[in-house]
């Protein structure tokens, strides 16, 4: 009896501590359960937050822009803490990110992330995952992320069929083939210019001809005119018409103007007697001079005297008048 008394004690004591033991781990599961659910919990169908993300092309040229769309759905009482605009998400240039609300079919609400990436990496370059946090403006709160996807990055030299790290050849200079209409607006031009100018040159010249004097036509010399208009009064028939008057103030009319031209006197509104001392200083010929006074005489006699000499005498003053011209000038 005894010996089964100490072995008793001992069970006991087992028994006891292992009791405890499992006491202990069980508070401890539960406390660690809360505090997972409570501050770094993933998201789970209970909270109701789904993701998508996913690039708009698999696969592309070096240098090219994809959109890269993220769409989360979640309940209205949590609140996603959308990260600020990246500059890069591994490889990848962030150019642009644009956030929009969406509507869902449920009461839930939907959030659209698109970015604008482009990368100059080629092969299979990867989009790493995105973390976006939340909240429920309490207690619960956790972090979700987006999937790594790949996008296949090929060269330019992949993409016209040349193998990787060769060099191209240079091409020879293109040869360039002139169109008309490369052409038409020069020659446009250059006839607008042409009659501009057509049109001053000719504007100029007309006022360069309108300030310049004309020239002056030869001057016929006083005796031929003289004998030019003796003719015409010969035949002008005022004789046989009887205006004798009229005659002679013609004929003294034609001499006295030739006297003008040839001596430089004046004869117009003048007598006789103030031509006729002027015509003695500057003729000469003593002979012609008395010519010249038996000539005006008779012409003054006829005018002022009421004579009135018949055809005969017409005809004699009007060769005398000749005579005295062509004297001067034989």
């Amino acid at each position: 009896m005894k010996k089964d008394r100490p072995q008793t004690i001992d069970h006991r004591l087992q028994t006891g501590c292992k009791k405890q033991f499992k006491r202990f781990f069980l508070v401890f599961g539960l406390l660690s359960m809360v505090y997972s659910l409570s501050f770094c919990g993933l998201p789970s169908k209970d909270q109701g937050i789904t993701i998508q993300a996913g690039a708009s092309k698999n696969e592309i040229t070096i240098g090219d822009v994809i959109d890269y769309t993220v769409k989360i759905t979640c309940p209205e009482n949590l609140n996603i803490q959308l990260p600020e605009k990246p500059a890069a998400l591994g490889d990848w240039e962030v150019r642009d990110a644009k956030i929009s609300t969406g509507i869902a079919q449920t009461p839930d609400k939907v959030l659209n992330i698109d970015y604008s990436l482009v990368t100059f990496s080629t092969g299979l370059v990867t989009i790493p995952e995105i973390a976006f946090k939340y909240d429920n403006g309490k207690t619960q709160r956790g972090e979700f992320k987006t999937q790594s996807c790949g996008v296949t990055v090929k060269s330019m030299l992949e993409k016209y069929g040349v193998a990787q790290g060769d060099i191209r050849d240079i091409k020879p200079p293109a040869r360039f083939k002139p169109r008309l209409s490369d052409y038409l607006p020069w020659i446009i031009g250059l006839l607008l210019a042409l009659t501009v100018f057509a049109i001053w040159y000719r504007m100029y010249q007309n006022r360069k001809r309108a300030l310049m004097p004309e020239p002056e036509k030869p001057k016929i010399p006083p005796h031929i005119i003289a004998l030019e208009e003796l003719e015409k009064l010969k035949n002008s028939g005022l004789v046989k018409e009887g205006r004798i008057k009229e005659y002679y103030i013609s004929l003294a009319d034609i001499i006295r103007n030739y006297v003008s031209g040839i001596y430089s006197i004046e004869t117009r509104d003048r007598t006789t007697n103030e031509v006729y001392a002027d015509m003695k200083k500057k003729v000469a010929d003593k002979k012609l001079l008395g010519m010249y006074k038996d000539f005006f005489d008779e012409c003054d006699f006829v005018k002022f005297a009421r004579y009135r000499p018949d055809e005969e005498t017409c005809s004699d003053d009007l060769e005398m008048a000749v005579q005295i011209v062509e004297m001067r000038h034989s």
